[in-house]
């Protein structure tokens, strides 16, 4: 198979888990007295196995809990109903999914119909943006990712979203830990996550009074997401490739301008469009649950920098210039953490 998965009924192959041999046979460097004849199991191990195709997807240790993809999102469910008591629970879909073509994970959305949060902005003259939840399920078959569920915001009109940092609910469970069924309880409290509602629309409320000009968007959004020059010497594909990323960011600061405004809230669009679908915005090799979660991030640290009195926005744009310039290697940690190497400058 070749490129993602992106189609949620891809995902629901059967698996099973399959003991491992090893064939000692061959050349030793000294030959024992006599070769074993059949393949010898290896203790501890055990391999998961793609029923429908008959392949290998991993080989993991005997203590790793299989949790197929499809029951994944059953519990994903599970945690919509506890979270958003006050919602049917049948109007829970599945709208995205985004899985590599081996199915060894995945993270699928799950959306409600309705619209659960509304902020008119401070000029009632403009339309009210509507924004909803949504729950991503991540799991995986490879132990790269845990069994996890996180509830992030989008805008309902464009679909553009974003993982936030410490307002939002995240549960998780490793696949080493025993009889995980039994440990899927997410024992939410309503009035917790209405203050992280609350906190949310926090966040969204400085933007639209706080002007950036459109000549800082570029580099700010690149430091959002944590995306940098090539190093110098780079192939001519990887200027391509960046090029081609400014371009993508010039379509959407132009978009967005011309529908909010020269403001921070128009920038927190360009960020969370090219966040939420960095194959069109030509983004290689960079996952949209990693975008989204850096938007998320990069709202949180920049609303409260917009209600600091003292911000600098230039001198803020200045140091973005710094680091989106700074060859990758060099690269310390800033308000973002630890910095991400571009695929190309690696």
């Amino acid at each position: 198979m070749s490129g993602r998965i992106t189609d949620f009924e891809k995902l629901l192959f059967e698996v099973r888990t399959v003991p491992v041999y090893a064939d000692l046979g061959g050349e030793p460097r000294e030959a024992p007295a006599r070769l074993p004849s059949s393949p010898t199991l290896i203790p501890n191990k055990k391999a998961i196995l793609n029923c429908d195709t008959n392949s290998v997807i991993s080989v993991v240790s005997e203590g790793y809990q299989l949790v197929r993809h499809a029951d994944a999102i059953e519990y994903g469910r599970q945690c919509c109903k506890q979270a958003f008591p006050d919602l049917s629970d049948c109007d829970w879909q599945v709208k995205r999914t985004d899985a590599p073509s081996t199915g060894s994970y995945c993270h699928v959305d799950l959306e409600h119909s309705s619209t659960t949060l509304d902020f008119d902005s401070v000029d009632a003259s403009d339309k009210p943006d509507a924004y909803g939840p949504y729950i991503r399920v991540t799991n995986s078959y490879n132990l790269t990712r845990a069994l996890s569920f996180d509830i992030g915001f989008q805008r309902k009109v464009c679909s553009n979203g974003m993982i936030l940092p410490r307002s939002s609910l995240r549960f998780s469970l490793p696949h080493s830990t025993p009889r995980i069924p039994e440990r899927i309880s997410f024992h939410l409290e309503d009035p917790n996550f209405r203050k992280a509602r609350k906190q949310f629309l926090r966040f969204l409320g400085p933007l639209r009074q706080a002007k950036v000009p459109t000549k800082h968007f570029r580099l700010i959004a690149l430091r959002a997401l944590t995306l940098r020059e090539p190093r110098n010497g780079a192939g001519n594909a990887q200027w391509n490739r960046w090029r081609a990323l400014q371009d993508e960011l010039l379509t959407r600061q132009k978009k967005y301008t011309a529908e909010l405004g020269e403001n921070a809230y128009a920038l927190l669009n360009v960020i969370t469009d090219i966040a939420s679908r960095p194959a069109e915005a030509k983004v290689p090799r960079r996952e949209r649950h990693s975008l989204q979660k850096k938007a998320g991030t990069w709202l949180a640290d920049f609303s409260r920098r917009c209600n600091d009195p003292q911000f600098d926005l230039a001198a803020y744009a200045k140091d973005c210039q710094e680091i989106v310039s700074r060859p990758p290697a060099a690269q310390p940690n800033d308000m973002l953490g630890p910095a991400n190497r571009l695929p190309w400058a690696q």
